[in-house]
């Protein structure tokens, strides 16, 4: 089951009852079982997979590069500090321009909910 809008990428976690937990706490592989469950249910990680996978693969690739073929008299990769240095900036205030904002929503939301609890004292009240 997925939620409605969602284009069946974001599905729904059904609420946790007491037979559930009950079943859930006398497993022993429970710690592994949820670890898989989130990772295997995760939106997020399916995205980001391919990704990820090409970056491991590079990455590998430049240790494998450097560690055997380096010693062997083959020339060592060498990358200017510039490009780091300038994109480190951007980088660090993209993050805290994301921090501020994700604050400033938390922020509204919760202006948000305490107006409609007010309004909800309101209502009983009258």
């Amino acid at each position: 089951e997925y939620v409605v809008g969602s284009d069946n990428s974001i599905k729904v976690q059904r609420p946790f009852d007491f037979q559930a937990w009950e079943m859930q706490r006398k497993n022993p592989d429970r710690y592994w079982a949820t670890l898989g469950n989130t990772l295997g249910n995760s939106s997020m990680l399916h995205r980001l997979q391919g990704p990820l996978l090409l970056l491991n693969f590079v990455a590998a690739a430049v240790l494998f590069y450097d560690v055997n073929l380096v010693p062997q008299g083959l020339p060592a990769l060498v990358l200017p500090s510039l490009p780091f240095t300038l994109s480190s900036f951007v980088l660090g205030l993209l993050v805290t321009f994301r921090t501020n904002s994700s604050s400033n929503r938390y922020v509204l939301a919760r202006k948000n909910w305490g107006d409609i609890l007010n309004v909800s004292r309101d209502l009983i009240q009258t």
